[in-house]
């Protein structure tokens, strides 16, 4: 289970990370934030890519992005007891063409702030998946 976490223990405000991705064959991974409370309760924004490069939300695929090719995922939330419980997701493939998905669900019910995002590999064989470009800071409204 090879994974990779950053602690930004942000607790309120909107929150943006913003990734370059190049998923490889067979890769399957997943990026997600939680705060310190029980898991699974504890996870917010969920997005998932299988190794057909379709980008998965809540079990239902929002999107699809290229297998060897480079493409740009943002993840925007708002973070506190009284923030909305969803997220937005930006997709931009290699192209330049954005595709938003405003208002998904957060996955689980305590999620509120932000102390643990991480990257981690889900496939059962050997595979490569590049991250680049990583920033996670307050967004600007």
């Amino acid at each position: 289970m090879p994974h990779l976490f950053y602690r930004p223990h942000m607790t309120d405000g909107v929150v943006r990370q913003g990734f370059d991705l190049r998923l490889e064959k067979d890769a399957r991974m997943f990026t997600e934030w939680r705060d310190e409370g029980e898991y699974p309760g504890c996870i917010g924004p969920s997005v998932s890519f299988d190794a057909e490069g379709k980008v998965v939300v809540a079990g239902k695929a929002v999107a699809s992005v290229p297998i060897g090719q480079w493409s740009r995922i943002e993840i925007e939330a708002a973070l506190g007891k009284m923030a909305p419980r969803t997220f937005t997701l930006v997709v931009t493939g290699p192209d330049g063409k954005k595709q938003t998905f405003p208002d998904l669900p957060f996955v689980g019910k305590e999620f509120r702030e932000l102390h643990w995002l991480g990257f981690s590999s889900v496939a059962a064989a050997d595979c490569v998946f590049y991250v680049d470009n990583l920033k996670v800071k307050r967004a600007v409204k």
